[in-house]
């Protein structure tokens, strides 16, 4: 494990690309050689994980300026993948069984395989009116499945849903009998998207449709990788689940994951009731018309934040333990870090394991660990 501290002249993506150059290029003659072995493997050898997806494009430039080949793990568009989508049409027509086009989508993708020739012969025994399907004339056994599934989704999570859905359907056995193991391992990934999302906010399911809307739009703003056989790939630690690499780059450690949105939906405790409640922010007339968090929103996050804690832990465990042989985490040295670095070599144990149990950030726990 290396902390590489970067002066306050050089932004962090370019730090990451100078470590990577670093790496990349061979020593003076003479001198040890500890990456000659990542330099003549194949495949991805190093791995910048990063938290979120606005950072992958930070570092993307940065390698882009210095002339570093990278790929762009094909995770940052995931929500655009089919194997997603196909899962969001089905619980968009859950939420709305007027919603007859995800009703199609769902048929129609590997969870149900339904062909186009199946669909057309469906579509022609409900009278060509999709509006049908639940009546009780439609005898396909698909009717009567769909049905306990909107009864499930009632007092099932999300990730439960889904997980009885792969389960029933087959689908690990189906993928693999296909040879798309990769694309199995994509709807795993997705369930544990959904499951961290129900841990962090709220197991309803229209909250985590307009949730996954949103990330597809993070998504489609990420840059296109220029080299897929590089030694250098760029992710969000969420895509790096159960991937293992011999080097792994840890910047932007003084961020959080938690992301700022328009709303946040949560619980909170009123009159001894557990209420979910979704706050929102409003336009402030007084203040240009500009949106601003509400005593709600406020409170709702408020009441999250030990569920966020939790979170950032387990990500930051999970980035850290990617790595295989060198483990690099890039952290910002400057006139302020210094000083309270010297703050903190003052206090006793007890006062620095106090400070660890509240600091909410990587790069807190590192400085108050490495003391």
């Amino acid at each position: 494990v290396s902390q590489s501290r970067y002066g306050e002249s050089i932004s962090e993506a370019d730090s990451v690309a100078e470590i990577v150059r670093e790496i990349l290029s061979p020593p003076p003659e003479g001198a040890p050689d500890p990456y000659i072995t990542i330099r003549n493997s194949p495949g991805p050898q190093i791995a910048i994980l990063v938290r979120k997806s606005k950072q992958v494009l930070q570092v993307a430039q940065a390698l882009s300026a210095a002339k570093i080949r990278f790929n762009i793990s094909h995770n940052v568009g995931f929500y655009e993948l089919e194997e997603v989508i196909c899962f969001e049409n089905l619980l968009k027509h859950l939420i709305n069984q007027a919603d007859y086009l995800s009703l199609v989508g769902a048929l129609r993708s590997p969870i149900f395989g339904l062909s186009d020739a199946d669909l057309l012969k469906l579509y022609l025994s409900l009278e060509s009116d999709w509006s049908k399907f639940y009546l009780e004339s439609n005898t396909h056994k698909l009717r009567t499945y769909f049905l306990e599934l909107a009864e499930l989704a009632k007092c099932f999570s999300p990730s439960q849903l889904l997980e009885k859905i792969v389960k029933e359907q087959r689908l690990r056995e189906a993928f693999t009998r296909a040879g798309q193991v990769d694309r199995f391992s994509n709807i795993e990934r997705f369930i544990d998207v959904v499951r961290t999302y129900e841990q962090r906010h709220s197991a309803s399911l229209s909250s985590l449709v307009f949730w996954l809307a949103a990330e597809r739009e993070l998504g489609a703003k990420a840059p296109i990788a220029n080299d897929a056989e590089s030694l250098v790939t760029v992710m969000t630690i969420h895509a790096s689940k159960g991937l293992e690499f011999p080097v792994v780059i840890l910047p932007y450690l003084a961020s959080r994951t938690n992301r700022a949105y328009d709303f946040h939906l949560g619980e909170i405790k009123i009159f001894n009731r557990l209420l979910t409640l979704l706050g929102v922010k409003v336009e402030d007339q007084e203040d240009g018309y500009k949106r601003k968090r509400t005593l709600l929103q406020r409170l709702l996050e408020e009441n999250s934040k030990a569920d966020d804690l939790s979170e950032e832990k387990r990500l930051f465990y999970v980035a850290c333990t990617r790595a295989r042989e060198h483990l690099f985490l890039v952290l910002k040295d400057s006139a302020g870090l210094r000083k309270d670095q010297a703050e903190l070599e003052k206090l006793s144990e007890e006062e620095r394991l106090e400070r660890l149990r509240k600091a909410r950030r990587p790069s807190d726990w590192l400085r108050l660990l490495v003391l």
